[in-house]
């Protein structure tokens, strides 16, 4: 999906600001192995405070936000409704009706996938 966002326009960064010493396969090592591993053709970022992800609210991980060329915040998401022990297929459904909607381009809000 990030290589195919790209060749459309739409700029993708990550950052992951989950506790590494809650959670240590989400930490900076691991992190590095996985980036190496899928070959991301986009900034991966780690914050370590978790102030980003306070800041916007993140509820889950990983949490999606979209922002229109104006900055302005589109979709605030999951990326689909696979979670572990349920047998729906991960294919980021969710995340990208979000990002080719042409109404959610021209400046409709979704947060939390709910039309505000």
């Amino acid at each position: 999906m990030g290589r195919d966002s790209l060749l459309k326009g739409i700029a993708i960064v990550a950052i992951n600001t989950n506790d590494a010493e809650k959670y240590p396969d989400d930490g900076p090592e691991k992190m590095k192995s996985e980036i190496e591993l899928v070959n991301y053709p986009f900034p991966y970022l780690y914050g370590e405070t978790q102030a980003v992800g306070k800041a916007y609210r993140a509820a889950c991980t990983p949490d999606f936000f979209l922002f229109d060329a104006d900055h302005r915040l589109v979709y605030h998401g999951q990326f689909n409704n696979a979670r572990p022990g349920n047998p729906s297929s991960n294919t980021g459904q969710d995340l990208k009706n979000a990002m080719y909607m042409p109404f959610l381009r021209a400046g409709y809000w979704r947060r939390l996938g709910t039309w505000l």
